[in-house]
């Protein structure tokens, strides 16, 4: 098979029977929330992010991750030197991010049962069956980042707090899956399918024993191609685009100077600073693999 026959194969989304699986999944969470004695009156927003929900999911390597987001409450970030009270912010709310996840993890076992559920530091992992895939319910609250001065506004985002480390995390999900498809459809479907090639060979390299592959998640994959100019993916053949792509980023992230400024797919949050659980070094450590395993 040449190599452009394999990046054909690579480049195609999950295959339609799991595609039905991960449908099957975000739905039966879905219904477990709403059917929770706690949770039915709360404002909650129930969306899919990551791969499956950018469709950037692979064959074989197809899970579901599920924003179970509260808005009655919100965590928020202000300005420098800010005051609450310049902003119209309440008191801290007597409904806890605890209390919150809690109830969730009730919900969980009340539809799935005890052994259908592991809770995690940031996540419950829904265990799969023949009927859907593995998946992880992520209770979050509202996240609202204040840029400026009150009447300004704010980002909305999500964030919880990782029972592991005690540590705030917060992310803009929705931001995120916009500018994918918009970058999707400004390369004429290219970009998702450099990123599923991308992360099957990743998965390659994993296989085959490479250490840095395992510190190179699917959504670093997704952010790195995203910064990759759209010139890049009007080649004729994904060969040529996929080529393309990783010698762009060869010489970008040849020092941290080159890609200080880069942010996640949300253009909000930095894609190399000290709080990722990546390392500029990583990326291009798995970048320079990369070529050489393919030869191009």
């Amino acid at each position: 098979m040449s190599l452009e026959d394999t990046f054909l194969q690579w480049s195609k989304p999950a295959s339609d029977t799991e595609e039905t699986r991960c449908e099957n999944a975000s739905s039966a969470i879905d219904k477990a929330m709403r059917a929770s004695e706690y949770l039915q009156y709360r404002d909650l927003s129930i969306f899919g992010q990551g791969s499956y929900a950018a469709n950037t999911n692979v064959r074989q390597d197809s899970d579901v991750d599920v924003c179970v987001m509260c808005k009655d409450t919100f965590f928020f970030e202000l300005p420098s030197g800010a005051q609450t009270s310049e902003y119209s912010i309440a008191a801290p709310a007597e409904y806890t991010f605890e209390r919150y996840k809690n109830e969730v993890h009730s919900a969980l076992i009340a539809r799935f049962g005890d052994d259908g559920v592991t809770r995690g530091g940031k996540a419950f992992d829904v265990h799969s069956n023949s009927y859907r895939v593995d998946a992880d319910a992520v209770p979050t609250f509202e996240f609202r980042r204040y840029f400026g001065p009150p009447d300004q506004g704010y980002v909305s985002g999500v964030a919880f707090i990782d029972e592991k480390s005690g540590r705030r995390i917060h992310n803009y999900p929705v931001h995120a899956l916009a500018n994918g498809r918009a970058k999707s459809v400004d390369t004429g479907r290219r970009y998702k399918k450099v990123v599923r090639i991308l992360k099957r060979l990743r998965n390659l390299l994993r296989d085959e024993g490479s250490v840095v592959s395992q510190r190179v998640p699917s959504f670093l994959i997704e952010c790195l191609v995203y910064r990759v100019s759209n010139s890049n993916f009007q080649n004729s053949t994904l060969t040529a685009d996929v080529h393309d792509v990783l010698y762009y980023l060869l010489g970008d992230l040849a020092t941290d100077q080159s890609c200080n400024d880069w942010t996640e797919t949300n253009q909000i949050k930095y894609l190399f600073r000290s709080s990722q659980p990546w390392t500029r070094a990583d990326a291009s450590t798995f970048v320079w693999e990369a070529i050489d395993r393919l030869k191009i």
